[in-house]
């Protein structure tokens, strides 16, 4: 590419470079002509004859030098067409023969009018012009005077034209000076640039078909050099890549690798590209592989959850009616988890016929851990509360082992009840949990029954817990929750809270509770808008019967 360029511009300078040498050549030629033709002249009659036109041409009156054809003034100019004139026409003649000249004549120029005034003109009898006649220079076809006195001053400009006679014409101007070297005239003639031309167009014409064999002869080499350094490896590299769309990517052993050790030619490029690309195959085969391990792990761990879920569901008591034979009261609980276990619990059981236990809490947590201490902790209140009747025991003596085997420092927030049916009177301890709210159908409206806290459970191994007690009556009902549900957020951050949580619970008094949690966690998801659940949802209703 860099050689065929060079070549070529080598060529085009070649080429410009033989035509100006051309042009000074016929420049000095006609110029040396032309200086030969006023050798040989009579220089006192030049000079004489030059001074009487520009003398007569300045006395005639402006309108008298419209019309250089007329009679009136070709005759004021007469006078110099005598024997020394016709001498010197006749010298002229011959220099025009011997320099093989197409013409010679000497002019006098007229800046102030645009015009050139003949004096002599060596041109043939029928068409020369005699002293005093005057051409304009500013219309198209004619050599401005700004050109003539470039031309004139230059040794190498020239004016070419081609005229229908006589053919291709260069034309050349030389300055012509008195005895006291004054500027009085040109001299111009004009030479056959024929043979020039001819020339000139079949060296063009070589030029051109050499140029032509040069592009190519450049179009072949590219063709080649592109086709083994670009196409070729651009083929390989895309059959490469074809093949390696239609492999298993999934599969666990690659049996096969698409583009390492494949040539790329000789381009660096393009062996940079194969390099780049087998190294980039070698990380999608890694991807695939640690992505192959990850969803394994992911597999397995998937089904550990699902297995833990199940575990949870099963330790959960989720079939109601839960005491189809007991007329006295109605029991009603749900637990949704946040993932796919949760860390809340709730439990409820008759410690004998007189007396309901009923538990809800909340470990400080969320996924497996918190669900594994959830059941240890529903396990062991299960086994105190069958030897303990007393509220404050039961706490005590769940929050001592609770303390004793929790290396991952767990806590549970818990409320915890014991429900003399007989006596139709609720002992319970709220261990930081939320307020329960009760109903009273006597004033038909929920309200919050609001205790003093003690700390959760799994703090404090010596920690002692109060109990308090109230009565219930027919169609009186106790609704526990835990705080997912006051705490539930939408998009804004604004939390659903426990007055809407009351004003819910109110609105929906009158049902039984195995409507009335699913009316709350309703409300619920209808105000959070979407958004994702942000702890579990745990709820449960004690409903009295009779």
């Amino acid at each position: 590419m860099v050689s065929a360029s060079l070549l070529l511009i080598v060529g085009s300078i070649g080429f410009a470079l033989n035509i100006a040498t051309s042009i000074q050549g016929y420049k000095r030629e006609t110029t040396h002509s032309l200086e030969f033709a006023l050798s040989i002249l009579d220089a006192n009659f030049v000079e004489y004859i030059c001074d009487e036109v520009r003398s007569t041409y300045d006395q005639v009156e402006s309108e008298g030098l419209d019309d250089p054809f007329s009679k009136e003034y070709m005759d004021r100019f007469a006078y110099l067409i005598n024997d020394d004139f016709w001498v010197s026409r006749a010298v002229m003649e011959k220099a025009v023969d011997y320099a093989q000249l197409d013409s010679v004549a000497i002019v006098i120029p007229d800046e102030e009018r645009h015009r050139i005034i003949y004096v002599i003109d060596g041109y043939d009898l029928e068409h020369a012009y005699a002293p005093g006649q005057w051409i304009r220079t500013d219309i198209p076809g004619q050599d401005s005077l700004e050109t003539i006195e470039k031309i004139a001053s230059s040794d190498a400009s020239m004016i070419f034209g081609y005229g229908d006679v006589n053919g291709w014409i260069a034309t050349n101007y030389v300055k012509l000076y008195d005895k006291e070297g004054n500027f009085i005239a040109y001299v111009t003639g004009d030479i056959y640039i024929n043979d020039f031309v001819k020339s000139v167009a079949r060296n063009f014409i070589f030029f051109l078909l050499a140029l032509l064999m040069l592009v190519i002869l450049t179009a072949v080499i590219i063709s080649f050099v592109t086709k083994r350094n670009i196409i070729d490896p651009v083929n390989l590299l895309a059959e490469s890549a074809y093949e390696y769309t239609k492999r298993d990517k999934t599969a666990e052993e690659v049996a096969e690798t698409f583009f390492e050790n494949r040539s790329m030619g000789a381009s660096l490029e393009m062996d940079t590209l194969g390099r780049t690309l087998s190294d980039m195959e070698k990380d999608i085969n890694e991807t695939m592989r640690r992505i192959r391990e990850m969803t394994s792990e992911k597999e397995h761990l998937s089904a550990e959850m699902s297995l833990a879920t199940n575990i949870q569901a099963g330790v959960l008591n989720t079939d109601f009616p839960a005491f189809p034979d007991r007329h006295e009261f109605d029991i009603f609980a749900t637990m949704t988890p946040a993932k796919e276990v949760g860390g809340d619990l709730y439990d409820f059981f008759l410690i004998d016929d007189d007396h309901l236990c009923m538990v809800v809490g909340d470990v400080a947590g969320k996924s497996v851990p918190a669900a594994l201490f959830m059941m240890i902790t529903t396990i062991i209140i299960r086994n105190v509360a069958t030897m303990e009747k007393s509220v404050s025991q039961i706490m005590k003596k769940t929050n001592q082992q609770l303390c004793r085997n929790n290396p991952e420092f767990f806590f549970v927030t818990t409320w915890l009840g014991v429900y003399t049916i007989s006596e139709h009177k609720l002992t319970f301890a709220n261990a930081g949990h939320e307020y329960p709210a009760i109903y009273r159908h006597s004033k038909d409206e929920f309200e919050y029954y609001v205790t003093k806290h003690d700390p959760p459970l799994a703090i404090d191994e010596d920690m002692d817990f109060a109990e308090d007690s109230i009565g219930l009556s027919g169609g009186d009902k106790l609704f526990i929750f835990t705080d997912g549900v006051v705490e539930a957020t939408r998009g804004d951050d604004v939390l659903y809270g426990a007055e809407r949580l009351l004003k819910c619970l109110n609105h929906n008094a009158t049902l039984p509770g195995k409507e009335l949690l699913p009316a709350v966690e309703s409300d619920v998801n209808s105000f959070i808008e979407g958004a994702s659940q942000f702890d579990d949802l745990t709820m449960l209703c004690l409903e009295v019967l009779t």
